[in-house]
């Protein structure tokens, strides 16, 4: 199982503190709440029927 690192999910909390592009949208919050309660990417694009590549998109944007 390959988790998301912690910097990677601080820097989308980051965002939802302070946006320096706007609010996050509802899918970048579902992402942001899967990682945070320990999902791997693979099980974020599983339980949202997304791709991987998108969970990455979301997590690194």
């Amino acid at each position: 199982m390959m988790l998301v690192p912690a910097a990677a999910a601080g820097r989308l909390a980051d965002h939802v503190r302070k946006p320096t592009r706007g609010p996050l949208s509802r899918r970048e919050l579902d992402v942001l709440r899967l990682i945070a309660a320990g999902a791997s990417n693979y099980e974020v694009a599983t339980q949202l029927f997304i791709s991987e590549t998108t969970v990455k998109t979301h997590i690194y944007a």
